[in-house]
Order: structure tokens, then C-alpha cells, then sequence
């Protein structure tokens, strides 16, 4: 069938145009509307990066308080004064809790992390259940690196992660 319609296509379409357009269209959607250069600069995200990584130099040590990126609660970045994510998680949670969060934070993350391998191979939890806590925290690690995350506003990502953070606490628990 595939074949078939394959073969059609191009006798239909000879110049093959409509791939053509369908791909060209399909290019402007994904770019919304930003220049080679701004994609080249992961959407803007050295800019941000930039001014962050600026703002944490002001407080490293204790931040500027949960979810507030600057000492006056606002940023200049892609033309707006407002109060912007650090669109990476780490920079996130550095800028708003400064370098003692952050370790907190990182620390408790490392134990979650030994936990549940540790819970999984003394057969205290299922291995689906391990697999599923080590994929959800695996996927926060990538999707970090140009997101905050569950260090940011409520977002559906951070009530999994959140929710599966607190099955496994419950879960590691019951059997200390």
C-alpha cells in the first residue's frame, strides 16, 4: 500500500512541490518567526543565560528568594521587564536559592538517586517501579538543560516529577 501510494505521489506530483511547500511551511511554524542566528543562540537562551548568570553574581550564596530571579523582582531580557525563568535548571535554582539551596537541593536529588538504585537491586521496591523513578528523573536532567523544571512555575512535567518524588519517598519509607 505504501509502495502504491508512493508510486502515485509522484506521478502526481512530478517536481515533488508540494513536499516542497509542506516542508517549507512546516520550517517557518518550527522557527516561529526567529532568524538562523537567534536559533543558533538556543531561541535566545544565551541572552537570558547572560543576564541570569549577572543576577546571581549579586547574591550567590542565598539567592534572591524562591522564584525571584533579581534583588528588585525583575529583568530587562528580550525587550520586557518582568520577573523571567532562567529557562535551565540549574542556573534556576542558583539564582533563587543561591549555592546553599542548590547544594541542598543537588544533595537531596543525589540521594533520591541512590535510594531508588539501591531500594531496586535489595529487591525492596519492583524494578518497574525503580525504572519508572530513574526515567523520570533522567527526563528532568535533559529536559533541565533548557527548562527550570519543577524550580519554576507549576507545570504539568513538575506535578509528575513531583508526585513520582513523593511516591518514592513514601515507598522508601515504608521500608527504612
Amino acid at each position: 500500500v505504501f509502495g502504491i501510494a508512493s508510486t502515485l505521489y509522484i506521478v502526481v506530483d512530478l517536481e515533488l512541490g508540494t513536499n516542497d511547500r509542506v516542508l517549507n511551511a512546516l520550517s517557518v511554524y518550527l522557527s516561529r518567526g526567529q532568524t538562523a542566528e537567534q536559533l543558533s543562540q538556543l531561541s535566545g537562551r544565551e541572552e537570558m543565560w547572560t543576564v541570569m548568570w549577572d543576577s546571581f553574581l549579586e547574591s550567590p550564596w542565598i539567592g534572591h528568594g524562591y522564584f525571584v530571579t533579581s534583588s528588585t523582582g525583575e529583568l530587562y531580557v528580550w525587550y520586557f521587564w518582568t520577573n523571567w525563568t532562567a529557562h535551565n535548571f540549574w542556573l534556576q535554582a542558583l539564582v533563587t536559592t543561591g549555592i546553599i539551596g542548590t547544594g541542598i537541593l543537588a544533595y537531596a536529588l543525589i540521594q533520591l538517586g541512590y535510594r531508588t538504585i539501591r531500594a531496586t537491586f535489595r529487591g525492596q521496591i519492583e524494578w518497574q517501579f525503580g525504572a519508572l523513578v530513574g526515567s523520570v528523573m533522567l527526563w528532568q536532567l535533559g529536559w533541565g538543560m533548557n527548562n527550570e523544571t519543577f524550580v519554576g512555575p507549576l507545570q504539568p512535567e513538575s506535578v509528575v516529577f513531583l508526585t513520582v518524588l513523593g511516591l518514592a519517598t513514601a515507598r522508601f519509607a515504608s521500608h527504612s
